[in-house]
C-alpha cells in the first residue's frame, strides 16, 4: 500500500507541492527519531532481552540505519529527496 501511494505521490504531485513539503522532511524524521529515543531513555543500559527488547544502542543503530537506508531513499524515489 505504501509503495503505491508514493508511486501516486511521484506521478501525481507537481513540483510546487514537493517544493512545499520538501522543507518539512527533516523535521518529520526528527520527531519520529525523537520518539523512538524517549522510549529507549527508559530502557535499562542492558535492554530487556527477556522480553525482546535489545539494548538502547543497538535500537539507536537500527534507527539510524532505517533512516539512512529506507526513510532517505523512499523521499528520494518519490521526488521528495
Amino acid at each position: 500500500m505504501r509503495a503505491s501511494a508514493g508511486r501516486f505521490w511521484r506521478r501525481r504531485s507537481s513540483t510546487t507541492a514537493r517544493a512545499a513539503l520538501r522543507p518539512w522532511l527533516r523535521p518529520l524524521i526528527e520527531a519520529g527519531l525523537a520518539g523512538w529515543r524517549a522510549r529507549c531513555a527508559s530502557l535499562p543500559s542492558e535492554g530487556a532481552p527477556e522480553h525482546g527488547c535489545p539494548e538502547p544502542g543497538a535500537i539507536e543503530s537500527v534507527l539510524a540505519a532505517a533512516v539512512r537506508d529506507l526513510v532517505v531513499p523512499g523521499f528520494v524515489r518519490v521526488g521528495l529527496g
